[in-house]
């Protein structure tokens, strides 16, 4: 187990080394200058001109004119010590506006994955346990549904919709958890219900397939010949051993959703990552987009990581090696 974490961590490292090298290239090659961006900022406007000595000017505040090696050290291990930088056009500290902007993120993530497991999981065992029913249709025409429909236009078709039937519109501002619960929950409800439908028709399709997979066992057989009620031979024989495939699925899912909540959040004008991420996109601003990219793939790889490791307490015939 020691050996087998030491050596996920060592190949976890090296994908976030692929990926940093990856993120940075990228916005160093991407056409426009963004020396030329901030510049016309400044002045109010595209279509000024502006002087080449400005220009060097700018890069050679910004740090631009360094070598591309020596940005790129620059950049990282400043990450390590929570130096991200300062934005190119605002000057705020990027890692300060993260730490404003990444709960909201996170609360939104985690009330989409609890919506979703709640959902899809009994979902799938459902529809499993109630093969080519009426129940059984009904449930995968939604979860198909919910796999096909791209999560913003539903988003926006419920934002539209409550608005002209109902004269509904979600709330705006922040409301945190600990001080105001239930603005706060309605506030994350239908934007983590949009996020979390998608989640939930990929694990009730998955927890269906196994589930059929696992009950036409023999030994599935054998524990209803002995006389075992159908919860019994579910919940203590077909589940765990079902449930291996859903994990993988379970942090896939939770991995996209961080993701999909970049989108989400832009669609509800929520103040978190979503917006911060998207205006440094479109302003080429390195600081914020390198930075935020980065930590992405870094949380991706440690729900991996956790998603591995689980797979002995579900299935103690799995062996880390």
């Amino acid at each position: 187990m020691k050996e087998y974490l030491i050596r996920r961590l060592l190949f976890g490292a090296l994908t976030v080394f692929i990926v940093s090298a990856l993120i940075f290239a990228l916005l160093r090659i991407a056409p426009g200058d963004v020396a030329l961006l901030i510049a016309e900022a400044n002045s109010g406007g595209e279509g000024i001109d502006v002087s080449e000595e400005d220009l060097e000017e700018i890069r050679e505040m910004l740090g631009l004119n360094d070598p591309l090696h020596i940005q790129y050290f620059s950049w990282i291990t400043g990450f390590v010590v929570g130096d991200w930088g300062d934005s190119l056009f605002t000057g705020r500290d990027v890692f300060e506006e993260f730490k404003l902007k990444f709960p909201v993120t996170l609360e939104l993530v985690i009330f989409s994955q609890i919506i979703a497991i709640g959902l899809g999981l009994p979902a799938g065992i459902l529809m499993a346990l109630k093969q080519n029913s009426w129940i059984d249709y009904v449930i995968r025409i939604l979860s198909l549904a919910g796999l096909s429909l791209p999560s913003f236009w539903s988003a926006t078709l419920l934002l539209l919709g409550g608005a002209y039937f109902f004269m509904w519109n979600p709330q705006l501002g922040s409301f945190p958890l600990t001080e105001e619960p239930w603005q706060n929950i309605q506030q994350y409800f239908w934007p983590a219900m949009m996020l979390g439908y998608i989640s939930a028709a990929t694990k009730a399709r998955m927890m269906r397939s196994t589930m059929l997979e696992v009950l036409r066992q023999d030994y599935i057989r054998t524990a209803k010949a002995k006389g075992l009620t159908q919860y019994v031979v579910t919940a203590r024989h077909a589940l765990k051993n079902a449930f291996i495939p859903v994990i993988t699925v379970i942090g896939i899912t939770t991995a996209l959703s961080l993701g999909g909540s970049v989108v989400m959040e832009r669609v509800f004008s929520m103040p978190g990552l979503g917006g911060f991420i998207l205006e440094g996109m479109l302003s080429r601003d390195f600081p914020i987009v390198q930075s935020i990219v980065l930590f992405f793939a870094m949380a991706v790889i440690f729900v991996n990581l956790l998603i591995d490791i689980s797979y002995g307490w579900f299935d103690p015939r799995v062996r880390y090696q």
